[in-house]
């Protein structure tokens, strides 16, 4: 049944993208999977490149002289 044959949902904008889902739904999803899954291979290979550094400086304290 496509939309145009329900009567009062022809300008249903959700009836229409449910129907290109349906017919379409493999495709997007390949495509999704063509994309996602080297992208997350190539993001898993590479290595840990950030490092953080700190100075730490310690100041003594300074005590006065007693008069």
């Amino acid at each position: 049944m496509s939309v145009s044959d329900t009567p009062g949902r022809e300008n249903s904008t959700l009836a229409l993208f449910l129907e290109v889902w349906r017919r379409r739904k493999w495709l997007a999803i390949l495509t999704f999977a063509a994309v996602f899954l080297p992208a997350l291979t190539i993001v898993r290979s590479l290595p840990n490149v950030y490092r953080a550094t700190a100075i730490l400086l310690v100041d003594r304290q300074q005590v006065g002289e007693a008069s």
